[in-house]
């Protein structure tokens, strides 16, 4: 009689593979029965660094398009504001006449008797209504080029193509772009008032450059460019003054601004102050 065959493996085959299969599933260093090591995720690619302060001042003093339609601007500026600089021939325009007579004064020129300082001590200046810088600026014009138009209104031709430059400077300062930076300068530059104080010789315009500079300085981080520019405009005339209480105010709202929880802040000073109900 046939006996059927039975499927028994020996207790050697057993433990044989029993081991690969342990071999297989346990990895060297971790222990039986530990939880599976998962891979480590892919890392993030790096990000670009930030370019430092010299790569700025690099990348800002590249000549580009916008810099070279800016320096046209200002030659063109210089131009138009030269150009008839001594019309109407011999008249004296607005409040050319007192600071002209002060300016005559101070260099011991002579001039007409029913000129405001005709009278005045010679040497000093009889304009006590306003600082004297800007009337010496004009007097030393007028020692250099002559008691004439050119003379009289040079140094408003200088400051005020200067002051373009300065608007430009203060518009990429507070972060505009190139082109709307040259946008603000030419729109300044033959703004009208800003183009006739240009060409004449009184006070106003060589104040607006101080105030603009010194303005431009400070948000580029130069206190004291900025200070001492501030200081030229106030000595040209006090309404220089302004300049840097504008750029307090500015400093002060900027510095609230960038502070965590300053609309609550600003909320809570306005209640306590009975601003607000």
């Amino acid at each position: 009689m046939d006996v059927p065959a039975t499927d028994e493996t020996s207790p050697g085959a057993d433990s044989a593979a029993a081991e690969e299969s342990t071999a297989q599933t346990v990895r060297p260093g971790v222990e039986e029965g530990a939880p599976p090591v998962l891979p480590a995720p892919p890392l993030a690619p790096a990000l670009p660094a930030a370019p430092s302060a010299s790569a700025r001042q690099f990348r800002d003093a590249r000549f580009t398009s916008a810099k070279g339609v800016m320096l046209g601007l200002l030659l063109v500026s210089f131009f138009l504001r030269v150009l008839w600089l001594d019309q109407p021939t011999g008249s004296q325009i607005f409040d050319e006449r007192y600071y002209l007579s002060a300016a005559r004064t101070i260099l011991g020129l002579p001039q007409a008797d029913d000129a405001p300082y005709a009278h005045s001590p010679v040497g000093k200046d009889p304009n006590q209504e306003h600082p004297a810088l800007a009337k010496l600026i004009i007097a030393g014009d007028m020692a250099t080029l002559g008691d004439n138009p050119w003379g009289w209104r040079w140094g408003s031709v200088v400051a005020g193509t200067l002051s373009i430059a300065f608007v430009f400077l203060l518009a990429r300062g507070v972060g505009l772009g190139e082109w709307a930076a040259v946008l603000a300068a030419f729109l300044y530059a033959f703004d009208n008032l800003v183009f006739v104080s240009s060409r004449i010789g009184i006070l106003d315009i060589f104040m607006l450059l101080g105030m603009l500079a010194g303005a431009a300085w400070f948000v580029a981080k130069r206190p004291v460019l900025a200070g001492l520019a501030f200081a030229f405009g106030a000595l040209c005339k006090e309404y220089g003054v302004y300049g840097p209480a504008i750029i307090f105010l500015y400093a002060v709202a900027k510095t609230l601004y960038e502070r965590p929880g300053w609309k609550e802040l600003v909320l809570r000073v306005l209640r306590d102050g009975r601003m607000i109900q």
